[in-house]
């Protein structure tokens, strides 16, 4: 019978009893360790195992190509002209993308189906895929009104001069207009100049209308211009970069434009739609034809005309001429030009650039969306986060456990939760603007007593100047009470309807404006409804009532907490936005409040 060699020691733990504890075995019993090595049988061959997955598709890409712009005209746009027509509507820092029901007219019905990846159109009733967008003449008109957008005119800049030489070399006459045609300055049309100033009067048909066919006139602008396949060549421009305005690496509110995600803004969508930096070429974008009559009589041999019997030599020299310069990379840059005895044309045709920028607000869309979305100073969704979107410095902080609510909420994926115990927060510092302050939020109460919000100047107490609501405790009902400083004389009741009862567990919106004077300048809105008007003195300095001659910045401001008891509440809070220097319209707070998020 065989044994150990002397020289070899068995490892305690190589026990088969007993083996768990050297090896640090856990739960599964599997053997571990970097001291431990243990006796085994050895054999042969092994085991091959293989496993697939599904096959990873991309989506469909139209690449977007590169041109040479130089010489092209060249104008800058309103990207919200384009993005209203996928039904993307962002707020006035085009970030924010809102709810698209708040978008009216052109683009109403038109969504990002996210589970898809594509734009449709519910304008019919069930959703359709939405593949392409044109711009109107007429849009394109009134988008394009100010010399300041023209970038460059490109080869039409001697478009003017060209003609006027023409014409002077068709009479044989090199000498001024003046001493041959009768109303020569008319002919002669802005000195020759062909500017940014020209061009947006020819689009805007600015001119004489054609009443008389032997009399000046500027038609009006005819014609479209299509984007196809919007989705994909969306998706190229979030997938490649391409025109260096949607950097994943920018991660800051300030410096990204992406509104897919407002909480990382390096997440770039489709559904962000377009931006502003992007280019759009339009091959054979613009087309000017002009003309000139020529009176019967001009054309005898008392003058010293060639005569359109004599023209072709120099039509053929003055288009082989441009078509040289008018040649760039395959561009369809053209020109043609005739003559008869009574009339002289010339048309040209130059490629389109148009470049998209910020250029309007939510105004664009509907005055009364001017500095509503977007304009925020703060503004909190609570969606999981203390995110500030909106201009304000400042971040607000948590004190204790407060909490976001998946099951109780109003708009969006979560609420915020204020509780007993020190769990509220606190908003930053700021001062009251004497332009006006306003206060929107959707709150939820469960019974017990709370404080809606309270924006004091200092430590709470006698003279100090506070602006606050108080939320009242009740089984089934509960009070709403408004004080604009310590003094008890100055609380007043808040209705919802006609009676001072607002039901517990239930959302409501509660905004308040704040608008400079003295007379019903205090508003509250119950559910986007005008429910109860207060008069105080109010223009931002210290004599106002509402600062009771102390500074109009307010230090101590809290949401779920009393400053007097030193005690926070159980409350909900959504969608709360502050408006420092705007005292909305009741139409604004309509929109709010209908704002689905």
């Amino acid at each position: 019978m065989s044994s150990l060699p002397t020289s070899v020691t068995p490892n305690a733990a190589a026990n088969v009893s007993d083996h768990s504890a050297a090896t640090g075995k856990n739960g599964t019993g599997s053997y571990y360790g970097a001291a431990a090595q243990f006796y085994a049988f050895s054999a042969t061959g092994g085991f091959s195992m293989n496993q697939g997955f599904n096959q990873i598709k991309f989506q469909t890409e139209n690449a977007i190509n590169t041109f040479d712009l130089t010489n092209a005209v060249q104008v800058s746009f309103d990207v919200r002209a384009f993005n209203r027509k996928l039904g993307i509507f962002k707020g006035d820092n085009n970030i924010t993308l809102l709810d698209p029901s708040l978008n009216f007219g052109e683009g109403a019905g038109v969504y990002y189906d996210t589970v898809n990846d594509r734009f449709v159109n519910t304008a019919s009733g069930s959703p359709v895929a939405f593949d392409s967008i044109t711009l109107t003449a007429d849009q394109f008109r009134t988008g394009l009104t100010n010399a300041s957008q023209v970038l460059s005119v490109g080869y039409y800049n001697t478009l003017y001069s060209d003609f006027i030489s023409y014409v002077k070399s068709y009479f044989g006459y090199a000498g001024g207009f003046s001493t041959l045609f009768q109303n020569a300055e008319t002919f002669n049309y802005n000195n020759g100049l062909f500017d940014g100033s020209a061009l947006i009067n020819l689009i805007n048909a600015s001119g004489i209308p054609m009443s008389d066919p032997s009399a000046a006139f500027i038609q009006n602008v005819s014609g479209s211009i299509t984007i196809p396949n919007v989705t994909e060549v969306l998706r190229f421009a979030v997938d490649s970069n391409c025109f260096n305005n949607r950097t994943p690496a920018v991660t800051s509110a300030a410096g990204s434009n992406t509104s897919t995600d407002p909480t990382d803004h390096s997440n770039y969508g489709v559904q962000d739609g377009f931006i502003a930096g992007d280019l759009i070429w339009v091959p054979t974008g613009t087309t000017v034809t002009l003309g000139v009559g020529i009176d019967s009589e001009a054309v005898s041999s008392a003058l010293n005309n060639i005569g359109p019997a004599a023209t072709s030599a120099l039509i053929s020299q003055l288009n082989s001429s441009v078509a040289l310069n008018y040649t760039q990379s395959g561009a369809p840059f053209s020109s043609q030009t005739s003559a008869t005895l009574t009339k002289i044309s010339r048309t040209l045709t130059a490629p389109l650039v148009i470049r998209l920028d910020n250029l309007s607000s939510t105004a664009y869309l509907n005055p009364i969306y001017a500095g509503l979305f977007g304009g925020e100073t703060y503004y909190y969704k609570f969606d999981g986060s203390l995110l500030n979107t909106g201009s304000g410095t400042g971040a607000i902080s948590m004190v204790g456990n407060v909490t976001f609510s998946s099951t109780i909420k109003k708009v969006g994926a979560y609420s915020v939760q204020t509780s007993p115990g020190n769990n509220y927060l606190i908003l930053p510092p700021m001062t009251f603007s004497p332009a006006g302050f306003s206060l929107a939020t959707w709150y939820y109460s469960t019974g017990s007593a709370s404080r809606v919000f309270e924006f004091n100047y200092n430590q709470y107490g006698g003279g100090n100047a506070t602006i606050q609501l108080y939320g009242g405790s009740g089984t089934t009902t509960y009070p709403l009470t408004y004080q604009d400083f310590v003094a008890a004389a100055n609380r007043a009741i808040l209705y919802n309807g006609s009676a001072n009862n607002f039901s517990v567990n239930t959302w409501y919106h509660i905004a308040m404006t704040l608008a400079p004077g003295s007379s019903n300048n205090v508003n509250f809105y119950i559910n986007g409804v005008l429910t109860s008007t207060f008069s105080i003195n109010y223009d931002g300095a210290s004599n106002s009532t509402v600062n009771n001659g102390s500074s109009s910045t307010r230090n101590l401001n809290y949401l779920g907490y009393s400053g007097q008891s030193q005690a926070s509440f159980t409350a909900y809070y959504d969608d709360f936005r502050i408006y420092n220097g705007m005292a909305l319209t009741p139409a604004q707070i309509t929109t709010i409040y209908n704002y689905a998020g």
